[in-house]
């Protein structure tokens, strides 16, 4: 099978693109194009009112009320443009157009966006509106000229002072007939705009103009008109308006006809009650005896969470529709439900977490569905069992139309029912009768849902699909809830049928407004027998006249409120005050108010923010008590601090009403108290003083967001800053250059200068002995020693490690402890001749250096035959190779003397070569002459077979005829050949490569030289033995120059001299360098030794933190963006080893070559990632505390030096000197605080067995109440021990760290993402959660959740029954998360007692969990995460740029890429952005796996 490793979609892509195409393609895409519109003299009648004053809009359905609102927006901004040209510092203001449902925010924005010159945006909740920052909402206040959005958006940015009205120039209330009671409407005025502008010190601010725009000013069925209106206008500040024209009115809007459709059946009370305040003993009425697949459903899934609430569903189709709806509308509820469950979460319903049996039923109960699709015969709808004569007259109703109407081809309608439910059950009947299927094409037009059971929701996306589809005419029947009721620009239909009758005049106007063609209809479905709603009817026309009678009388100022008393208008303010407004806080840094209205949503809102898991249910518990005047003195009833009394907090018997506030075991503060004489009241009351207590110990932020969501906001940020080109500081993914050291040791230089000879000494010898395993295995001339003279005693350089051809072999370098000095200038003058000559072998090109700016000279040694020990200085000196020397300065070609001894160690160069290759001698071949006849073919070295140079020609003496270059003819026809191999070109001995990471260029070629005629060719004047040792020199004295470098840097960076070089040289490497070690091993390790450190520090020094509050400071103090930043403030850019350049970009110190900018640049610079950076800090940190580790018995010695080295690398921990004063801090800490040592109180508490706990652990604890604590999960409500939380925070890091040295020391040459794949197998909920239940702790577990036992005896039964397989068994057993936290609380409690000493946890982890890793965890077990796969593979290439990248897709799912230089490589695609990346790097991996070449030729690393 083909593989398509790539999409074609993602072909071009480049990784600079994604940011930028995930931008504009997250945008929200609409459907709905806003036409330019044309005003008519009534609504321009209406505008020029609204510019004058504030002003109400009362206008029918489809009269055009949006345009006037256009027309004042387009002059709010003439005048603001106006202001701005007259005065460039005045302060711009917007324009807010609230609405009251979020389809309407795209919709009026379209129009707007069509009519306007203006930037113009639209906010709705779908947005993730709730975790922005303040910074967001500033630029969104601050960059637009009009807002479109939600009015609950709206006053959460005024309460929470994000914004404030005087940055607002006008607020248009579309459908403003909401603005009463507890409406957001009403409440922007209330706690806003009338608390601030009624004010008398305020009377001269600038007011935001206010227009409304509505079909009805009457929101309710009430009789009382004019009292309604009147009400509105007070509310909104506003004058009633509606048009004059009443003949242009009528023509602009079509009245329908209304017809009333009678049908007959028995009335019963099916309304279902709410899911969060259901009375557990409510019987619902059913009309009909429940089907057989009601039935079997119920006792499938009858105790899954949400049942009840779809069997209510279910219920109410029966009775309204008939059985044979409900049976079908099964299937739409249980669609998907196996997955996301009956319940969707709200702010009162939490997530419920679904078992796997609950899944299995669920799935179960969803196959049960398919009985209906097996039944295909046309629906009986006579047959009185299975349908009501509602849904009769229904269709009944639609024949007729299909039948007698002319213009059937031209139906257009709307179906208006109360719920979404039954809205999908006609969908499904209509769909399903054969007679509709040529002319109707319906579907569904319903809200956003509740989270109540089963309940069916529609996206605003899907909602603005249908829209367009029922515009465009690719629908023509709707069948909609009261969201295409109100403001929806939808075409004007022939019919609007209400199947469920309206509650209120409004609902009744604006559902007969969408009938506004010509002769169209306006159908009431009434039930004979209801006769509440046949009186419905009649009141509700009567108010509807009765509101147009009092249009029609209004006096020329359209001011209904004169015509009560100034004093009315007054009462009904006061009024709203009193209620809303009793005992608000605001917050004077950011104007945020705090009222009841919001307190108690915000209550509810910072218990669910608090650190939870699924059997946690955090919200709020208000328990009350009813006092009476009767039992209770003067005195005390004045303590109670009651409210004045005032007619809206009387509504019934006077009383008391006390509610006392319970808050989750997590909260800072738990408990409040509060009184009044209203239930409600002091629910509100109670919750209030609580946000204020709570603002005041910061739990919530001035902007009135709770800190614990504002920590995880800031966790997400933490890594999001951005430069100024949208890359992420800190990333992989962020490059620059940074300026190269050169180590100081070279910068010492001769005293004078100015002298014209090098001096004579002192100098420093080091021998540079070459491994003699090597020389054994070399079929090509030996190395040969040679040493390395310099003007100051070099320090103790490490062995180095080099390869030839994947063979390692050390280099070691021995420094004599003598100096030496030279008798004879003209020896110096030769060793610097010699520097320059060697140098143009190995870079070809000559290089220039004052001679006494010369650092160090390389020389060769003549080999001792007698003793291979080190001699004496001055003896070394004087076995020096002068003669090899003088050879190499001569720099004379000299002919093949095949008498000489020194053959075997030439060089030989071909006569007839013009670019003078080099050839390695390998023997003299007495058995070839020049007359020999030349082979087919010779096998190479690595085996292969290749053609010779020479092949097509019966002689060699016949090719070297042929030659036009050659000068020279062969005379002697006898003379030997010699068989030579190819000088290997330079190249890099610090890299391991082999024959399959080579590219091209540097493979051999098809046909190779094998013989040299001698009298043909010549010698190059550097022996082979020393040209080979030569070849080392670069790397040589790359890593010396590395080595000195890194002593620069401890002494920079204030190190320990305990860090051992080796380590150091280690955790300076980076990745991009190709060599055998870089720092990744030591960055594993050093990054949990950052962790524990410092999560150690802030649990100390943070000690009345949460868990949240804990990990945010531990996230600022390692984040990658903290870490790089510290790089870069000590410089550490400037010790970095990242690279290996080729041999000819090789300089000594102080020597120069007319170089290109290029390699300058090269020799200079180096590019670093932020990451790498951010690595280096880690890696530090883990070879300094590898450095004291050798002896296992210096754990705190490590731990010390580790301390010490992470201050000195910024890292921000203060106070401490040495380990042990963790202890001391932490007593001082809570000392200052004032806070004493929790007391575990049997008595108080649910009891504990801490001996039991004890014996299981192995540890005997000092303080029982760290057991207790450990123990103690958060939904317990009331306890004398914090929950575990905090101490789960510590053992998290301690258990990591353990497990992270025992994985770094047992699996010692494992590569770094192998070892990241153990430490995830081997600390995580699945195998910690196993630990648990073997050790039997989970019957220790205090808790206060129903669903947790069950999970743990489902989980226990899979541990027991699969306890003998081998591997990760436990995988997919999906345990409960309580079990491993348990195991890390109480880790992290054994680690608080002992005062912060690790050996007691660590002779816990080895008696515990080091047995379960050693038979479980291995290599050969683990399952390999794809990335890491990637990762590894990627390295072995040497490979260092390799990324993977989120990408947007307009037809796949969640996708990844993964990118090779820059080039798409890899895409893959998931449900979420995990299994997406999973995707990518497989075929990543299998590409690369199935063609390796293409993989090396588009990686340029090497």
């Amino acid at each position: 099978m083909t593989i398509t490793y790539l999409d074609p979609e993602f072909s071009d892509l480049k990784p600079e693109q994604i940011e930028r195409n995930n931008q504009e393609n997250k945008e929200l895409q609409e459907n709905m194009a806003g036409a330019t519109l044309a005003p008519r003299e009534y609504q321009y009648e209406i505008f020029k009112k609204a510019v004058t004053e504030n002003t109400i809009a009362v206008l029918d359905t489809g009269a055009g009320k949006t345009l006037i609102a256009v027309m004042l927006i387009k002059h709010m901004l003439a005048m603001k443009r106006e202001k701005l040209q007259k005065n460039s510092n005045y302060r711009r203001k917007m324009t807010i157009f609230l609405v009251d449902r979020v389809h309407l925010v795209f919709q009026q924005a379209s129009v707007i966006r069509a009519n306007c010159d203006a930037q113009v945006k639209e906010l709705c909740g779908d947005m993730n509106v709730d975790v922005w920052s303040a910074d967001t909402w500033a630029e969104i206040w601050n960059n637009n000229d009009i807002c479109v959005l939600t009015a609950q958006i709206f006053i959460d940015n005024l309460r929470s002072g994000y914004l404030t009205l005087d940055q607002v120039n006008l607020m248009i209330f579309d459908e403003c007939h909401h603005a009463s009671k507890g409406h957001p409407f009403n409440l922007i005025m209330i706690e806003f705009y009338h608390h601030i502008y009624d004010n008398p010190v305020n009377q001269g601010l600038d007011k935001p103009n206010i227009f409304g725009m509505t079909a009805s000013p009457i929101h309710t069925s009430t009789k009382k008109a004019l009292e309604s209106i009147s009400t509105l206008e007070t509310s909104l500040q506003s004058l009633v308006y509606t048009a004059k024209s009443s003949q242009e009115l009528a023509s602009a809007v079509q009245k329908p006809f209304e017809i009333e459709l009678f049908y007959s059946m028995s009335v019963i009370n099916d309304v279902p009650p709410s899911p969060v305040h259901a009375a557990k003993d409510y019987i619902r009425p059913e009309r009909y005896q429940r089907s057989k697949l009601t039935t079997r459903i119920e006792n499938e899934i009858n105790q899954v969470p949400g049942f009840k609430q779809c069997l209510s569903a279910i219920i109410y189709i029966s009775n309204n529709l008939g059985p044979w709806c409900s049976d079908r509308l099964w299937k739409f509820i249980l669609y998907k439900a196996n997955t996301n469950g009956l319940f969707t979460p709200t702010l009162y319903t939490p997530e419920q977490k679904l078992s796997k049996e609950d899944r299995q039923l669920l799935q179960k109960a969803y196959g049960l569905c398919s009985i209906t699709d097996t039944d295909t015969a046309e629906p009986d709808l006579t047959d009185e069992t299975q349908f009501t004569p509602k849904a009769r007259v229904l269709v009944n109703c639609l024949k007729d139309i299909l039948a007698n109407d002319a213009n059937k081809q031209d139906f257009c309608g709307i179906i208006f029912v109360e719920r979404r439910h039954t809205a999908v059950a006609i969908k499904i009947l209509i769909e399903s009768l054969s007679v509709f299927k040529k002319d109707i094409r319906c579907d569904v037009l319903i809200g956003h849902g509740t989270g109540s059971g089963g309940d069916l929701q529609m996206k605003y996306t899907k909602q603005n699909e249908v829209i367009a589809k029922f515009r465009a005419g690719e629908l023509n029947l709707l069948i909609a809830t009261s969201v295409a009721e109100e403001g929806l620009d939808i075409q004007a239909c022939n019919y609007v049928i209400r199947f469920d009758l309206f509650k209120t005049v409004i609902a009744y106007i604006q559902s007969r407004g969408r009938a506004r063609r010509k002769d169209s209809k306006y159908i009431l479905m009434l039930n004979r027998r209801n006769l509440k709603d046949v009186r419905l009817l009649d009141d509700v026309m009567a108010t509807e006249e009765k509101m147009k009678n009092y249009c029609r009388m209004l006096p020329k100022d359209r001011n209904l409120a004169l015509m009560f008393d100034d004093e009315s208008a007054e009462y009904i303010k006061q009024g709203l005050s009193n209620k809303y407004l009793q005992g608000a806080f605001c917050i004077e840094s950011t104007g945020a108010l705090l009222t009841r209205s919001n307190a108690i949503s915000l209550i509810y809102h910072y218990c669910s923010t608090l650190p939870s898991d699924n059997f946690c249910n955090f919200r709020p518990v208000y328990q009350y008590e009813y006092l009476t005047y009767d039992g209770l003195s003067l005195e005390e009833i004045e303590a109670l601090d009651l409210p004045p009394i005032t007619p809206t907090n009387i509504t019934g018997k006077p009383g008391i009403f006390g509610c006392t506030l319970t808050l989750p075991i997590n909260a800072r503060i738990q408990q409040f108290r509060a009184y009044d004489r209203d239930k409600d009241d002091v629910k509100a009351r109670v919750s209030l003083q609580a946000c204020v207590a709570l603002y005041k110990a910061g739990d919530i932020d001035s902007h009135l967001v709770p800190k614990s969501k504002t920590q995880r906001r800031v966790l997400m940020n933490i890594e999001q800053e951005k430069d100024e080109n949208g890359k992420l500081v800190g990333s992989r993914g962020r490059e620059a250059l940074y300026k190269k050291k050169k180590p100081s040791f070279w910068q010492g230089g001769d005293i004078d200068s100015n002298e014209k000879h090098a001096r004579l000494g002192p100098y420093w010898v080091s021998l540079i002995g070459i491994d003699s395993s090597v020389q054994q295995q070399q079929q090509v001339p030996p190395y040969i020693p040679m040493c390395l003279i310099t003007k100051q005693p070099l320090p103790p350089i490490p062995s180095i490690t080099l390869y030839n051809n994947k063979i390692p072999f050390q280099v070691r370098i021995t420094s004599q402890p003598e100096p030496l000095s030279f008798n004879k200038q003209n020896q110096v003058d030769d060793l610097i001749e010699y520097t320059f000559c060697f140098l143009k072998c190995i870079t070809n090109k000559s290089l220039s250096c004052a001679k006494n700016n010369i650092e160090y000279f390389i020389a060769p040694l003549i080999v001792s035959n007698t003793s291979s020990s080190p001699q004496s200085t001055q003896q070394q000196a004087a076995k020096i190779d002068w003669a090899e020397v003088a050879k190499t300065i001569a720099d004379k070609y000299l002919p093949v003397d095949l008498h000489s001894n020194g053959v075997p160690d030439t060089i030989l160069i071909d006569a007839s070569d013009q670019k003078k290759r080099q050839y390695f001698v390998q023997s003299v071949r007495h058995d070839m002459t020049p007359l020999s006849s030349v082979p087919d073919s010779v096998t190479t070295s690595n085996g292969q077979t290749k053609k010779l140079r020479e092949h097509g020609y019966a002689t060699f003496k016949e090719y070297y005829e042929n030659q036009e270059f050659i000068s020279k003819e062969i005379t002697d026809m006898s003379q030997p050949l010699i068989q030579v191999c190819r000088v290997p070109k330079n190249q890099s001995f610090r890299q391991v490569r082999g024959s399959s990471m080579l590219k091209k260029r540097d493979q051999e070629p098809e046909s190779v030289v094998h013989w040299f005629v001698p009298e043909l060719c010549y010698q190059y004047p550097i022996s082979a033995s020393v040209y080979q040792t030569l070849q080392l020199v670069p790397d040589i004295m790359t890593h010396i120059d590395a080595v000195l470098l890194l002593h620069d840097a401890k002494k920079s960076l204030g190190l320990s001299n305990k860090m051992k070089d080796r380590y150091m040289l280690e955790a300076f490497t980076a990745s991009s360098a190709g060599l055998d070690k870089d720092y990744q091993r030591l960055e594993f390790l050093g990054d949990s030794v950052l962790k524990f450190i410092t999560s150690t520090y802030v649990f100390v020094t943070l000690p009345i933190s949460n868990e949240f509050e804990l990990t945010e400071s531990r996230m600022r103090m390692i984040s990658n963006n903290a870490l790089f930043k510290s790089a870069i403030q000590l410089g550490l850019y400037e010790y970095i080893c990242s690279q290996n350049l080729p041999h000819r970009f090789f300089r000594p110190p102080n020597f120069c070559k007319d170089d290109s900018a290029e390699m300058i640049k090269s020799l200079t610079y180096h590019k670093l990632s932020d990451k790498t950076l951010a690595d280096v800090v880690e890696s530090t940190l883990g070879a300094s505390y590898l450095s004291c580790l050798d002896d296992k018995k210096k754990g705190v010695e490590a731990l010390n030096e580790a301390l010490h080295t992470a201050q000195r690398l910024l890292v921000p921990i203060q106070k401490m000197e040495q380990w042990s004063d963790f202890q001391t801090i932490y007593r001082n800490e809570r000392d200052s605080k004032q806070l004493k040592m929790a007391t575990y109180d049997p008595l108080f508490d649910q009891r504990i067995d801490a001996k039991k706990v004890s014996h299981i652990l192995g540890y005997e604890f000092q303080n029982e109440a760290l057991i207790a604590e450990a123990l103690t999960h958060a939904s317990v409500t009331n306890s004398s021990v914090p929950c575990y939380q905090r101490l789960e925070f510590l053992g998290d890091a301690v258990l990591d760290f353990c497990v992270t040295n025992y994985l770094f020391e047992k699996y010692h040459t494992a590569p770094p993402g192998i070892l990241h794949d153990l430490r995830k197998s081997s600390v995580n909920n699945d195998i910690l959660s196993v630990l648990c239940i073997q050790l039997e702790l989970h019957v220790h577990i205090r808790h206060f959740s129903m669903a947790f036992p069950s999970a743990v005896e489902r989980f226990q039964e899979l541990v027991v029954a699969n306890h003998d397989e081998k591997g990760e068994y436990w995988l997919n057993f999906n345990p409960p998360k309580v079990l491993s936290d348990v195991i890390e609380s109480l880790i992290g409690a054994v680690f608080v007692d002992a005062g912060f000493d690790l050996d007691p946890v660590k002779s816990l982890f080895d008696r515990l969990l080091k047995p379960l890793l050693d038979d479980h965890i291995s290599m050969e077990t683990i399952q390999q995460h794809p990335l890491g796969k990637l990762k590894c593979m990627v390295q072995k290439f040497g490979c260092t740029q390799c990324e993977t990248r989120n990408v947007y897709s307009k037809t796949l799912d969640q996708c990844c890429v993964v990118f090779i230089h820059g080039q798409a490589f890899s895409s893959g695609s998931g449900v979420n952005t995990r299994e997406a990346r999973k995707e990518a790097a497989t075929k990543a991996c299998q590409r690369i796996q199935d063609n390796p070449d293409e993989f090396i030729a588009k990686c340029t690393c090497l």
